[in-house]
């Protein structure tokens, strides 16, 4: 670990001349330059980015679905003497635990399901090796988790304030719920 292949290189020579030296990155960069392995990789990136815009518009139309009702039941709290401030709260108690949830269980099935697959594929042709080790990287879920937690903070934001902006008096008639 933080040792780079440069320095391998130089101290396998150091004891054997002829000693060839491959890296794991040398091996990935090779196969990535295969057109098939270039292209599905290239297909996954905008799977990724694709269902990341799904994700993000239907939590969108999820706040404008429930816009209208979800203003009269603030509103009806504000009445009970709630202050604005607490609308945003209850926003985010709302959505928080959904998002939570989704974020758990997408991240865990995101590292389980390439272990549970992976006794299935051969996957030998690709590593040289009988078997093949399964490496996560973390920077992925990462950059993922913050994507939903900020989708999420903006999606309170916006019905906090779309609540906020809603007048009592139009909101709230005798007669209506």
């Amino acid at each position: 670990g933080g040792v780079g292949s440069a320095t391998v290189r130089a101290a396998v020579e150091d004891s054997a001349a002829r000693a060839d030296v491959e890296t794991r990155a040398d091996v990935v960069d090779r196969l990535q330059e295969s057109p098939l392995i270039g292209n599905v990789l290239r297909g996954f990136r905008w799977a990724i980015v694709l269902a990341a815009l799904y994700a993000a518009i239907a939590i969108g139309l999820m706040a404008l679905i429930a816009a209208r009702s979800r203003a009269r039941d603030l509103a009806l709290v504000r009445t009970m003497g709630a202050s604005p401030r607490d609308v945003f709260a209850l926003a985010g108690i709302e959505v928080a635990p959904l998002a939570l949830t989704a974020l758990a269980l997408g991240v865990a099935l995101g590292v389980a399901i390439p272990h549970l697959i992976e006794p299935g594929l051969d996957l030998a042709f690709f590593t040289g090796a009988a078997s093949a080790e399964i490496v996560i990287p973390w920077r992925t879920p990462v950059v993922a988790a913050v994507g939903l937690l900020a989708l999420v903070a903006v999606t309170v934001a916006l019905v906090g304030i779309q609540a906020r902006r809603a007048g009592l008096n139009s909101v709230l008639r005798i007669g209506e719920r």
